[in-house]
C-alpha cells in the first residue's frame, strides 16, 4: 500500500515536472524576442501611413492588464521592400505566452496637432481607450490616420492597416470649351477654403469600426478658418480637412484668387479673384457630408458670363461647377502636397 502512494505521488511529481517544462519551453520560445510591425504599402487596397511615410505612434496592452505594456513611435522603413520592418524607438518583447493588442495613429504624439486626453487614466486604460483632440493645421496639407486594431497578436511582424480619418478636397479650374479658342488660364492661381469646424475629439481604438463621420466628436470649434492653398504641378489645388456636414452650412465658402486669364496673343485680358462660391447656395450636387476617408473633386469651369469677386462680369456672366465623390483609398494621389 505504501508501495502504491509512493509510486503515484512519484508519478504526479513526474508529470507536473513534465507540464512545467513544455510551458517554460513555450516562454522561452517567445520571451525575449523583440516586437517588430510592419504597414501593408504593399497591398494594393491599403494607403501607408500619413502618406508621406511620417512616424507612428503605437500602442500596447497585454491581454487582461489594466496598464498599457508600452507605447512606442516606430519609423517607417522607406527602402520600398515588400513587407519590410519598421523601425520602433526602442526594442520591446514578447511577453511569454500572452497575447497583446495594438493600436497605432499617424503622426505620433510629437506633433503639434494632436493633444491627448487622459483625463481619467484608469477608467481610459480600462475600457482601451486612446482619445485625442487632433487640430487640421493651418496649412490643410496633413493628414490623419488610424490602424485597424491588431489584436491577440503573439508574434512579429504585426501588420498594421492604417486608414484615413480626414476629408480630401480637391479644386481643379478650367475655361468653357467656348473660350479656349480665344483666351488661355495661367496655371498659376490659388484657393480660398473657408470652414467651421476645424478640430474634434477622436479614439484611436475604435475610430475605425465607425460608419461615416461617427469616429469625430467635433464639439471642439474654432471660429471661422480659411485655408490658402496654390495649385501643384498637377494644376489642382487640395484641402485636407475634419469631416463635418455641408448641409445648412452657409459659413462653407471657397474662392478661386490670383486667376489669370490671356488672349491667346499673350495680352493680359484679366487678373485677380472670381466669386465666391457657397457650397450650401451654389452647388447643387454636395454631398451631405464631407466623410472621413473620401475625396471630393469640384471643377470650377470659367464660362463666358463668369463674375469676379466683385460681383462684376469677366466675360458677361456666371461660374458653373460640378463635383463628384471618389473613394480615398482607390485613388492614388498624393496628398502631401496639396
Amino acid at each position: 500500500m505504501i508501495k502504491k502512494h509512493l509510486s503515484l505521488f512519484i508519478l504526479s511529481i513526474s508529470l507536473f515536472s513534465c507540464i512545467n517544462n513544455e510551458i517554460n519551453e513555450v516562454n522561452s520560445a517567445s520571451e525575449n524576442k523583440p516586437i517588430s510591425f510592419r504597414t501593408l504599402r504593399d497591398k494594393p487596397t491599403t494607403r501607408y501611413a500619413n502618406d508621406n511615410k511620417d512616424d507612428y505612434q503605437v500602442y500596447a496592452i497585454i491581454d487582461g492588464a489594466v496598464d498599457w505594456y508600452f507605447t512606442t513611435i516606430v519609423k517607417p522603413n522607406t527602402s520600398g521592400t515588400s513587407g519590410a520592418i519598421d523601425e520602433t524607438s526602442g526594442t520591446y518583447y514578447w511577453p511569454g505566452v500572452k497575447k497583446v493588442d495594438f493600436y497605432a495613429f499617424c503622426p505620433d504624439t510629437t506633433s503639434s496637432n494632436i493633444m491627448m486626453e487622459f483625463t481619467v487614466p484608469d477608467s481610459v486604460i480600462a475600457n482601451r481607450q486612446i482619445y485625442m483632440i487632433y487640430t487640421v493645421p493651418s496649412t490643410a496639407d496633413e493628414d490623419f490616420t488610424i490602424a485597424v486594431p491588431a489584436t491577440g497578436e503573439t508574434k512579429s511582424p504585426v501588420a498594421l492597416t492604417f486608414k484615413h480619418m480626414l476629408s480630401k478636397v480637391t479644386i481643379q479650374l478650367i475655361l468653357d470649351e467656348n473660350l479656349t479658342d480665344i483666351y488661355t488660364l495661367d496655371a498659376n492661381w490659388s484657393a480660398i477654403f473657408s470652414v467651421v469646424y476645424t478640430s474634434g475629439t477622436i479614439d484611436a481604438t475604435s475610430a475605425t469600426d465607425a460608419t461615416g463621420n461617427d469616429a469625430w466628436d467635433s464639439t471642439y470649434q474654432s471660429s471661422l478658418t480659411s485655408y490658402t492653398n496654390s495649385n501643384s504641378e498637377t494644376e489642382t489645388c487640395s484641402f485636407i480637412i475634419l469631416p463635418q456636414a455641408t448641409v445648412n452650412n452657409p459659413e462653407l465658402t471657397l474662392q478661386i484668387t490670383d486667376v489669370t486669364i490671356n488672349t491667346k496673343s499673350g495680352v493680359e485680358y484679366f487678373k485677380g479673384s472670381l466669386e465666391t462660391i457657397s457650397f450650401t447656395s451654389d452647388l447643387t450636387t454636395l454631398p451631405e457630408d464631407f466623410l472621413a476617408g473620401s475625396q471630393y473633386n469640384f471643377v470650377i469651369t470659367i464660362t463666358d458670363t463668369a463674375d469676379d469677386s466683385s460681383d462684376d462680369p469677366i466675360f458677361n456672366g456666371e461660374i458653373t461647377f460640378s463635383s463628384s465623390t471618389v473613394d480615398w483609398d482607390d485613388v492614388p494621389v498624393d496628398i502631401t502636397q496639396p
